[in-house]
């Protein structure tokens, strides 16, 4: 019989642990922040260091064993009349001939880790209660740029691609006198061209206009978007721009009777994952006057039967596209490419496995039901339960 033990360990940037109860890590490729965590505490002697009105970060590791049963007479020859306090607290002062059909559990050498996660992730709540014990709350640092607004009345950016640019705003807007927490894109082949013609005195310049108070994180992922690419933070606290989807080495394989716990088939029309019609709106103000701009893929009228459901997308910040623009349908059509064939879920909860990652191949085996095969969207790790609930996107029967 195998056997699993699941700890996590968290430790802040003193250096001084913290004593985990109990917590979970969710990365989700379909969210911003991509990772999310929640740890149940015992509340710390000094409160200043969870303190998440400063940038407070807490570093984490969740750790997997696993073992088998085995029993102790299979010691018993090479022990037996000898003393094992040295072997076991459990079994302290006894011998090992009183005790030959009790079991232990054997984990794997000096109690090694199976798999591994480490993740450093920015503190964003905690609640602190009677009891001795603290919640806390942790995101990556996308949770940060969503939290600030541009207060330097600059105008205009002209950066000819997507990365110049965020570089342009990390550096420019978000330098060290600006800023608490310092942004830093990392390096990448991942780009596009950004848009022009936004700026009448230079028609042929990539040049974004910057409202004063605009969110820095709707600013810059509209461009993101329109581009088919992705603007996330890992769990490991690194800033990227990838590919929209792109996969990850490895695949997850959850199964009936191996290490599946329980799972569900489910297709849901009320879902925000699903929709065949996609409508986004921005709205800013420009020299006082209110502007709106849309982009709407499939454009109406669609085919017979079509849409059947329409997701529609408020933005407050200015398109990223000029009047009258060919590209203006492309920012829907993109979102649309990606939720169109999205609806059927199999969340399924299996045995920790650490390594399991979103963008990895899945491959689910729901009892009655053909194996399905898909990528991972994203996966929930508990400890100490040891347990992992897996999502996964764009399912096909293997």
């Amino acid at each position: 019989m195998t056997l699993s033990r699941h700890r996590i360990f968290a430790t802040l940037p003193s250096g001084a642990a913290l004593n985990v109860i109990d917590g979970s890590l969710k990365l989700d490729e379909s969210r911003s922040p991509y990772a999310t965590a929640s740890l149940t505490v015992t509340t710390p002697d000094d409160l200043t260091t969870i303190d998440p009105r400063v940038d407070t970060r807490i570093f984490m590791r969740l750790t997997g064993q696993t073992g088998g049963f085995a029993f102790v007479f299979d010691l018993s020859e090479r022990w037996g009349g000898k003393l094992v306090s040295d072997l076991s607290e459990r079994w302290g002062g006894l011998l090992v001939s009183d005790m030959s059909n009790d079991r232990e559990r054997k984990w794997n050498a000096a109690y090694s880790e199976g798999t591994t996660r480490p993740a450093s992730l920015g503190l964003r709540s905690r609640e602190t209660r009677t009891d001795g014990t603290t919640r806390l709350e942790l995101a990556s640092d996308e949770a940060l740029l969503q939290d600030l607004r541009n207060t330097q009345d600059v105008g205009f950016i002209n950066q000819p691609t997507v990365r110049a640019f965020i570089n342009a705003v990390f550096s420019g807007f978000l330098s060290p006198t600006q800023s608490m927490h310092q942004f830093a894109l990392a390096d990448g082949a991942d780009d596009a061209p950004m848009p022009v013609g936004t700026n009448d005195s230079d028609p042929t310049g990539a040049y974004q206009y910057v409202p004063v108070g605009v969110p820095y994180w709707d600013f810059m992922s509209q461009y993101v978007q329109q581009a088919n690419l992705r603007l996330w933070c890992d769990e490991l606290g690194i800033m990227r721009l990838t590919q929209r989807d792109f996969t990850v080495p490895g695949y997850i394989s959850v199964r009936k009777g191996i290490n599946m716990t329980d799972a569900t088939d489910t297709i849901d029309r009320a879902s925000d994952e699903w929709a065949d019609n996609v409508i986004m709106e921005w709205a800013w103000a420009a020299d006082g006057i209110q502007q709106i701009a849309q982009s709407i893929w499939p454009a109406f009228p669609a085919s017979p039967g079509s849409p059947g459901k329409t997701l529609f997308m408020k933005i407050d910040a200015p398109a990223p596209f000029g009047p009258d623009s060919p590209m203006s349908a492309r920012p829907a059509a993109q979102i649309w490419n990606r939720i169109r064939t999205r609806g059927h879920q199999i969340p399924a909860a299996a045995v920790s496995d650490y390594t399991a990652t979103p963008g990895q191949t899945a491959y689910i085996e729901f009892p009655g039901s053909p194996l399905q095969s898909g990528l991972v969207e994203s996966v929930i790790f508990t400890a100490p339960a040891g347990e992992m609930q897996i999502v996964s996107r764009n399912l096909v029967t293997s």
